[in-house]
This record gives C-alpha cells, structure tokens and sequence, in this order.
C-alpha cells in the first residue's frame, strides 16, 4: 500500500487528501438532511393526523354534552310544542353533525398504523351505542309529543335504559382522544430522542473528520519534506566536494525524478573530475620529460640570453596560466547550466503544488456554503414550529372564551331557579371540558416549544461544523501561501544563477582576450630574440612550456584534492 501510494504523483495525493475530507463532510451534511427531513415528516403527521384526531374527539365529547342538554331541555319543556319541536330540531341537527364528525374520526383512527386495536373497536363499538341512543331517543321524543307522557320524571324514566348507550359513547370517544394524546407524545418523543441521536452522530463523525484531516494533512507533509530534506543534505555534501554518496529512492512521483536527477548529476561530476585526474597526471609526467631537455639546452646558452629567456619565460607562464584558467571557466559555465535547468524543473513543480492547493481551497470554499444551506433549512423548520406554537394559542383563547360562555351560562341557570338545573349541569360540564382543553393545550405547547429549543441546538451544531470546515480551509490557505513563498524564492535562486552563468561567459571573454594580449607579447619577445641562436630560442620555449605544464598540473591537482571520491 505504501509503494502505491509512493508512486503517485503529489497531485494525486493532494486530490486524494482532500476528496477524502470532502466525502467526510458531505456525509455530515447528508446526515444531518437526512434527520431535519425525517423531523419535518413527523411534525407533518403529527398535524395531519394525530393532533386533528384529537381535536375531532374532543368535538364528539362537545357534541355529546350538547345532545344531553338538548335531551334535557326537550323533556324540561313538556306541555310547550314549540318549544319542544324547537329543541327536537336542534337535536336532530346536532346529532347529524355528530354522526359526520364520528364518521372523520373513524376514519382517521382506521388509517392510523399505530393506533391499538382495542381502541378501535371501541370506536366502533361506541358507533353503535350512538345510533341506539338517537333511535331510543327519537321513539320517547316521538311519544312526548304524542302525549304519551306528561312530566319531565316519566320521560326520564323512559330514557333511563337508553342512557347507558350514550354513556358508552362517550367512554369510547374518551378513549380515543386519550389515544390521541398518547400517540402525540409518543411522535414528539421519538422527535427529540432522532435529534439527540443525530447531535451525537454529527459531532462523532466531525471528530472523526478531523482526526483523518490530521492524519492525511501529516502523511503528506512527512511524504514531502522527508525526501527532500535528504535531497538538501545530499546537495550540500556536493557542495563540500564530497562525491562519494549516493541517494536511491523507489518513488514514481515528481520528487523522485529529481532525486534520481540530482544523483545522476553527481555521478556525472564524478565522472568527469576523475578524467580530469587521470589527464593531470598524464601531464605532470610528459612536463617533467620536457624540462629535463630544456635544462640540458639551456646550459649551453644560459650566458648569452638570460635576460630575453626571463621575459619569455614570465609571458609564457602568464599565457599557459590563462588558458587553464579560461578551461576551468568554462567548465564552471557547463556546471552553472545544469543547476539551472534542475532549479527551473524544480520550480516547475511547485508551481503545480500551488495550483493544487488553490483547488482545495475552493473545494472547502463548497462545503461551507453547503453547510450554510442545511443551516437555513434548520431555520425554516424553527420557524414552522413557531407557526405551530401561534395555532395553540388561538386554541388556547377559545378555551378560554368556552370557560367564559360556561360561567355566563351557570348564571343564567341560577337565575332559572329549579328549572335551569340541568343547563346549570351541562355548563359545569362544559367548563369542565374548557379546562381539560386549556390544559392538553398547554402540553401540547410545551412540547412544541421543546421541539423548538432541539431545532435551535441542531442549527448550532450546524454552525459548528461551518467553522470546523472554515478552520480546514485556513490550512489549506496556509499551505498555499507557503508553496508561493517556496516558488518565488525558487525563481529568484533561478535568477541569479542565470546571472552567475552570464558573469562567466563574461569572464571568459576577458580571459579570451587576455590570452591574445599575452600571446602579442609573446611573439614581440620572440621576434627579439630571433638575435640569438635557434637553439637557444628553442630550449627556452620548451623549458617554460615544460615548466607550465608542472605547475599547471599541480594546480589542477590541488583543486581535484577538494573533491571526494571515495
């Protein structure tokens, strides 16, 4: 695995680094997608079905009270028609919106997966006590109106076996707005334990995020600045002379082209020094050979051309010494090349590690909107349940109002005296159910508010992870502004050494044309001593360039024992 890796280019590495951490973050995004939407679903069931069962159950117990009153008032009015054909019509009314209304909540109760069984047939069973209570109600009402029956007593005492119907009916209805209540609790329940869940979800997988952002962004530092810390320390030994170390590496990336360069240079240098060795000597031997025949021809002419013998020999020595010097030059020139052809690859490659780096930054630059966008949603889901939270109010206040028309009504049945007695019952009744509404009405805030205060968290969460990837991205930018630094300081090593090659070439040309002025010189002092014999001109020429030779052998030789071998 580490060959692989080592064998990839570093933009590979660097994509491959940041695809991971980018993978990271879209998981975290998706996760959190994945709760917000599955809240938003249940805060849509809960409305759609649950909360709309409860508010038809608690309908149907109106309802119920209201028939009862109506009961009531039919029997109370005994003696009066009109009155009781008034009363027989609102209850008929009434008991066809009650059978409309049970009809909803039936339905809904059917398609509710997680309603008990019991209690729908407890519904259902509650369907038929109602009817038998509207049909036993109707044949008294029918013989009061008959005159079958004289006082309020006899047709109560005929109702008395069908009462136990609408009893049961309201036991069921009972029920089934308990069930209600159960079954929003239970939806807000698993609401806030699914977004405690996902809290803990996104802050382990951030936690992970970061300590594999850690791991890959040290891996590829070591991977880096290893390889060319040895490549620096390989540089210097050169520089110090010191050719006898070599550097392998199994790397396919660009840093191991430059590695196997750079030794290749040193064994080229290597190489050619020690032909340089070789030459030297060669030419320490066949200068000793020549100055033992120049001393013997110098002895025989050594009295008559001293003094031209010592200014040829001064021109000579000046113009062998600049020749080497020109050679030594040039060769200085070569080397000064090849640096900087390494140095310009070498910025090369930086500069695609920069490039590299500015696409992660604008990678990180995509996660953070992305992580803004699931923010907003979270906010809107806030501002919904806010919505939620203003319909219990208005629910709320007519609770209110109820309580209100309830006391109004215990008055108005005081005032009656005796015969307001059974309307002074059903306004205890309906202030009763005023409370009992004003109350699951309360819960049902409270738990909406406790949605709200999970939302809020969730956004903050968010939000968190906005500036975990913010901080990532301040790394990256980091890491950018440190590769620019490293490429101008590579083109500016470039420049001067361009500008050390162009100080050599100029040099050469100086060393070129002192070479011709010397060699002037040398052939006017020769033209002087064309006086003399040619055999004394002859042996000294020979003796000065056979000297040179030595010395210029020496010099090389002192200069190659710089350089280690090894």
């Amino acid at each position: 695995m580490s060959s692989i890796i080592g064998n990839m280019s570093l933009m590979k590495k660097i994509l491959g680094g940041f695809l991971l951490t980018s993978l990271i973050t879209l998981f975290v995004g998706g996760m959190g997608f994945w709760s917000i939407t599955g809240s938003i679903n249940s805060v849509k069931d809960v409305v759609r079905n649950d909360l709309h069962l409860l508010e038809t159950s608690e309908e149907l117990e109106i309802l119920a009270l209201t028939l009862r009153r109506y009961e009531k008032d039919m029997f109370l009015n005994i003696g009066k028609p009109e009155k009781q054909q008034e009363y027989l019509q609102k209850f008929k009314n009434v008991s066809e919106k009650t059978i409309k209304t049970l009809d909803a909540a039936i339905a809904i109760a059917t398609a509710e997966g997680h309603m008990p069984q019991e209690t729908k047939a407890a519904i259902r069973k509650a369907e038929k006590a109602y009817q038998q209570y509207v049909s036993g109600f109707l044949l008294v009402a029918t013989k009061v109106l008959a005159g079958e029956y004289l006082t309020p007593q006899d047709a109560n005492d005929k109702m008395n076996s069908n009462k136990e119907n609408i009893y049961l009916f309201e036991e069921g209805i009972s029920l089934l707005a308990t069930e209600a209540r159960k079954l929003i609790d239970g939806a807000t329940d698993d609401l806030i334990v699914a977004g405690e869940k996902t809290i803990v979800g996104i802050g382990i997988i951030i936690l992970l995020g970061v300590i594999t952002s850690i791991i890959i962004g040290a891996t590829l530092s070591w991977m880096i600045s290893k390889p060319v810390a040895e490549a620096v320390a390989f540089a210097k030994k050169i520089a110090t002379g010191d050719l006898s170390n070599t550097i392998t590496t199994t790397r396919g990336d660009e840093i191991g082209d430059f590695l196997r360069a750079l030794d290749e240079m040193s064994q080229q240098l290597k190489n050619t020094i020690q032909t340089v060795v070789s030459s030297v000597e060669t030419m320490k031997h066949s200068s000793a050979d020549l100055t033992s025949i120049s001393s013997e021809l110098t002895v025989d002419s050594q009295e008559t051309t001293g003094r031209s013998e010592s200014v040829s020999a001064s021109a000579e020595e000046m113009s062998s010494s600049i020749r080497a010097i020109a050679a030594a030059m040039e060769q200085s020139s070569t080397n000064v090349s090849m640096v900087a052809t390494a140095t310009e690859e070498m910025s090369s490659t930086i500069n695609e590690i920069a490039e590299n780096a500015e696409r992660a930054r604008s990678i990180s630059g995509t996660a953070v909107t992305q992580a803004a966008s699931a923010s907003e949603a979270m906010s809107n889901l806030g501002k919904a349940a806010h919505e939620i939270s203003s319909v219990t109010t208005v629910i709320t206040e007519i609770s209110e109002q109820t309580n209100l028309l309830a006391l109004n009504a215990t008055i108005e049945a005081a005032r009656a005296g005796d015969a307001g007695k059974g309307f002074a019952v059903v306004a205890s009744e309906i202030k009763e159910l005023a409370k009992q509404t004003a109350g699951a009405t309360m819960n049902i805030k409270s738990k909406i508010q406790d949605m709200q205060a999970t939302t809020e968290l969730t956004v903050s969460q968010i939000n968190s992870v906005v500036q975990v990837i913010n901080n990532v991205s301040e790394i990256i930018n980091t890491m950018a502004t440190a590769v620019e630094e490293q490429s101008s300081a590579t083109r500016e090593i470039t420049l001067n050494i361009s500008q050390v090659s162009d100080g050599i070439q100029e040099v050469n040309e100086n060393v070129s044309q002192t070479s011709t002025v010397a060699a002037t010189i040398s052939h006017d002092i020769a033209q002087v001593s064309q006086s003399t014999s040619q055999v004394l001109s002859g042996s000294e020429v020979v003796g000065q360039r056979a000297k040179g030779l030595s010395e210029l052998a020496e010099q090389l030789r002192n200069i190659i024992l710089h350089f280690k071998l090894a």
